[in-house]
């Protein structure tokens, strides 16, 4: 913090993004060799994929089905095991939670997950 404030930087050149998302405020993208961007931590999220909300459910595949036909706009995949990822879901979260329990989907967990450097990185377009 006190370099910062003495108008110095620390470069450091890593492939384990979580960590350098503790330590770092800006950063530069390399790939194979090329610049792509160099942007603050919030920058480069502000223009990428939002956080995502995660349910655990009974039937994922019955739950997508299902949300996709009651809510055609709305924007989700699957998961890992029985999860299904939902994005930009605040102003719609109530009505997939009845949409789901209406339809007899078993909801076993629900989680918001903060985006990562990582999951940034990779939507970074590469050519």
């Amino acid at each position: 913090m006190k370099l910062t404030k003495q108008g110095k930087s620390i470069l450091i050149s890593s492939h384990l993004l979580t960590e350098l998302e503790m330590i770092c405020d800006r950063v530069g993208v390399i790939d194979r060799g090329k610049w792509v961007t160099t942007a603050t931590l919030a920058d480069l999220r502000s223009g990428s994929m939002n956080d995502r909300l995660t349910l655990e459910v009974n039937a994922p595949e019955e739950a997508i089905r299902i949300l996709k036909s009651a809510h055609p706009d709305l924007q989700l995949f699957r998961g890992e095991g029985n999860e299904i990822d939902i994005l930009e879901f605040d102003e719609i979260l109530n009505h997939v939670l009845s949409t789901l329990i209406q339809n007899n989907v078993e909801i076993h967990n629900i989680e918001r997950k903060k985006q990562t450097l990582e999951d940034v990185f990779l939507q970074i377009p590469n050519d």
